[in-house]
């Protein structure tokens, strides 16, 4: 079965959502008003789109307008997220990877120099010849320097839970998207939702305490996966 289009939001349709945000933000949450407004949302397609110049492509976001013109090969953006001028996006150019601003120029604020990008939060993977490494998108330095073998990510986004893992020689580390890390020490990792992240070292399972160091005591116990 074909998939149904989703219409486009009209400027009168972006007033009506933040209508309906005034009054969830006044009154709180009421599940007839929660119903309708989701119904209202889930009926536009609020992200950005692509438009193509032979096979390169450009920006628009959801009221047509012209964010990036079309110099790229290709882009990521998420569906249903809205992209507005200034916005940071993640496209491809000469076949690798950088991140740009939406400003309807195109500056690049990270060069087009890497083999693959994560999703371009504060902080986000990024991969050059091999090597993975954690980027400060406020600051343009790394938090963890291109020397991992491996950054665990899924679906482009790094933090899962507000946890991410990466691993060097073999041995595995952990950030948080707060930008705390530990080194890459732990034979294994476990971040069960809404449980404290759980390290295997030596043999011994434990958690990891403020300090950055293992801990068999759950008192101790800093790094949490939170759902």
């Amino acid at each position: 079965m074909e998939e149904k289009k989703l219409l486009r939001p009209t400027p009168a349709d972006y007033e009506k959502r933040a209508y309906y945000e005034d009054i969830i933000s006044e009154e709180g949450m009421d599940s007839e008003v929660d119903d309708e407004y989701m119904e209202f949302l889930n009926r536009f397609e609020w992200g950005g789109e692509l438009y193509m110049d032979g096979e390169l492509c450009g920006l628009k976001n959801a009221l047509g307008e012209v964010l990036l013109a079309p110099v790229f090969e290709d882009m990521k953006l998420l569906s249903q997220h809205d992209i507005e001028k200034g916005d940071r996006i993640v496209a491809q150019q000469n076949s690798k990877w950088g991140v740009v601003l939406a400003d309807g120029v195109g500056t690049w604020l990270v060069q087009p120099e890497y083999d693959t990008i994560g999703y371009p939060n504060s902080l986000t993977y990024v991969c050059k010849n091999g090597k993975w490494g954690v980027l400060n998108l406020a600051t343009f330095e790394f938090l963890i320097p291109l020397e991992c073998d491996k950054i665990y990510a899924d679906n482009g986004f790094m933090f899962i839970n507000g946890v991410g893992v990466y691993e060097k020689d073999d041995r595995k580390g952990i950030v948080s998207s707060s930008g705390e890390f530990t080194g890459a020490i732990f034979d294994d990792v476990d971040c069960e939702p809404d449980e404290h992240v759980k390290v295997l070292l030596n043999g011994e399972w434990g958690y990891i305490n403020e300090g950055n160091e293992f801990t068999s005591d759950l008192e101790e116990a800093y790094y949490f996966s939170e759902m």
